[in-house]
C-alpha cells in the first residue's frame, strides 16, 4: 500500500496527518527552546532556530496538504482567508479598540492588563482568533452555497 495513495484517497486521514506532523514539530521546536533556552544571546539564538524549526515542519506539512487538495477545496479555501480573515480583522479590530477606548476612566479588561508586552501579545492573539472564526465560517459559507 502507498502512503501518499492511502492519503489521497482519505482525506480525514491526511488531514490527521497534517496535524500530527505539525504537532511533533512545534513539539520539537518548543521541546529545544524549553532544555536549551535561556536570556543569553546563545539562548535566544537556540531558541529562534527551535521555532525555525518548527515553522519549517509546519511549512512542508502545510504545501504537501494543499498539493493534496482538488481545485475546488483549494479555491475554497483562498476564498475563505481572503474574506474570512479580513472580515475576522476588521471586527476584531473594532472590538480592540473599543474595548481600548471605552476602559479609560474604569477598569480594564484581563486582555488589557499587565505588562505591555502581555498586552501586546492577548492583542496579536485575539486578532489571530477573530481572523480562524472569520475564516471558518467563510469557508462554511462558501461549501454551504455551493451545495
Amino acid at each position: 500500500m502507498n502512503i501518499p495513495t492511502t492519503l489521497a484517497r482519505r482525506p480525514l486521514v491526511r488531514y490527521l496527518a497534517g496535524i500530527a506532523l505539525c504537532a511533533i514539530g512545534g513539539g520539537v521546536g518548543a521541546g529545544v527552546a524549553a532544555a536549551f533556552g535561556s536570556a543569553s544571546p546563545v539562548g535566544l539564538l537556540v531558541t529562534a532556530a527551535g521555532g525555525a524549526f518548527s515553522m519549517l515542519v509546519v511549512a512542508v506539512a502545510s504545501i504537501l496538504w494543499w498539493n493534496a487538495l482538488d481545485e475546488a477545496a483549494q479555491e475554497a479555501h483562498k476564498w475563505a482567508w481572503w474574506w474570512g480573515s479580513t472580515g475576522g480583522v476588521a471586527v476584531g479590530g473594532v472590538v480592540l479598540i473599543t474595548l481600548v477606548t471605552a476602559t479609560r476612566e474604569g477598569p480594564l479588561p484581563a486582555i488589557l492588563s499587565g505588562d505591555p508586552i502581555t498586552v501586546l501579545i492577548n492583542g496579536v492573539s485575539a486578532l489571530a482568533l477573530f481572523q480562524v472564526i472569520g475564516y471558518a465560517l467563510a469557508w462554511a459559507g462558501w461549501w454551504l452555497a455551493r451545495r
